[in-house]
């Protein structure tokens, strides 16, 4: 079932009004009706159900009724590294890597990338995508949101990554299934940071870059996938060994 986020300020005495756009959310795209109950969490992953007790034209009035009980998480942190992709490809990597549990996702101007954000919009579009992980999130019944960053170079930022994380980059070019020592014996609760080509993938000298700062290559095997398909690729098969997708 879907979860809402609200702030713990807006409860009074087990009520709160929902306004805004998730208050046009509920009432005109949901058809949300009083006596109806939705799940709520708040800013410090508390949850509630709460009862819709009524409805006007920019506030619903909820009377929270009872605690909402934690559902099952991952404990694995996932950190992606996306290289910019073009038209709303971007999008759906943040959509679907929210569903899939993703903790964190940084996206990266490298050396093949097509789609550089606009001069002065680029909080315009930060804002935009955050706002996509926040609805996915509440689809996908995410008790949390991941944390969209600035766009970023990705030269600097591979020399800046977590350094007790488990790293690796995608590449085309690896051998599949070549030392996977390194990551298989990972240490429980270690984080994990993913980098992701565009569409051309990364040059060779962007590869050495990212080994020579502690990643380790890997390949999704012999068949060419796009840079969209291989983000949620590598997010699965992490979640598949580490964390919740069993």
């Amino acid at each position: 079932m879907p979860v809402y986020f609200i702030r713990s300020q807006q409860i009074q005495d087990r009520r709160l009004e929902i306004s805004g756009p998730l208050a046009h959310h509920l009432r005109d795209v949901l058809r949300v009706r009083p006596g109806e109950r939705l799940h709520l969490v708040d800013e410090t992953e508390k949850g509630y159900v709460g009862e819709v007790e009524s409805i006007d034209r920019s506030v619903l009035l909820v009377r929270l009724v009872e605690p909402l009980p934690r559902p099952p998480f991952s404990r694995l942190s996932i950190t992606l590294g996306q290289a910019l992709l073009k038209g709303d490809k971007m999008d759906w990597v943040i959509q679907k890597g929210t569903e899939l549990g993703v903790s964190r996702i940084v996206p990266l101007i490298s050396r093949r990338t097509v789609v550089h954000a606009r001069r002065g919009k680029e909080g315009g579009q930060l804002e935009r995508w955050q706002r996509i992980a926040l609805e996915a999130a509440q689809q996908s019944g995410r008790w949390n949101i991941p944390q969209i960053e600035r766009i970023q170079d990705f030269s600097a930022w591979v020399q800046a990554a977590p350094q007790k994380a488990v790293r690796l980059i995608l590449w085309e070019k690896e051998p599949a299934g070549k030392d996977r020592t390194t990551f298989e014996a990972r240490p429980p609760d270690t984080p994990v940071v993913a980098l992701v080509g565009p569409e051309g993938g990364f040059e060779v000298e962007e590869v050495n870059k990212g080994i020579g700062a502690g990643f380790l290559p890997v390949s999704l095997g012999p068949r060419m996938l796009r840079a969209e398909t291989a983000s949620l690729t590598i997010i699965a098969l992490l979640q598949h060994c580490w964390g919740d997708l069993k």
